[in-house]
């Protein structure tokens, strides 16, 4: 019958589900016990240290000291060219003609600018999930 590969379509979706979650909370406690390593970078690079931790978290909490030191300054350069930490976020992870042409679309306007962010599928992996990733630093009191 045909109802069995649907149910077991579903089971390994919820199972994909959960692993892709337990991945991301790893990475995330992974992250947080470098905090300290995290604010002498924030420090340094004149960033603060949510987005620091956010940043190191897109990638799965495994950069190295070197690595890590690589990224948040070209994070903070992009930041400092464009004028915003989401289209940075774009710009690092390899998607700097679409943090280009969404900066274009909202014309200065911040409000507009991550609206458009959120609502364009190919920066919401990226950028919203920093975006929601650093609050959740800063609800743990990470500031």
């Amino acid at each position: 019958s045909m109802k069995v590969p649907a149910l077991l379509l579903a089971f390994s979706a919820a199972f994909f589900l959960a692993f892709d979650l337990q991945r991301r909370r790893s990475g995330f406690l992974a992250v947080e016990a470098r905090v300290e390593e995290a604010r002498v970078q924030a420090d340094e690079k004149g960033v603060p240290l949510t987005e620091v931790l956010a940043l190191h978290e897109l990638f799965g909490g495994a950069l190295s000291a070197q690595q890590l030191d690589r990224q948040v300054e070209l994070f903070a350069a992009q930041k400092q060219e464009l004028g915003d930490e989401l289209l940075a976020v774009l710009a690092v992870r390899g998607r700097r003609p679409l943090a280009d042409r969404l900066r274009g679309l909202a014309g200065g306007d911040r409000e507009q600018l991550h609206g458009l962010i959120r609502a364009h599928r190919g920066a919401v992996a990226d950028a919203v999930r920093f975006a929601s990733v650093a609050e959740r630093y800063e609800t743990r009191g990470h500031r």
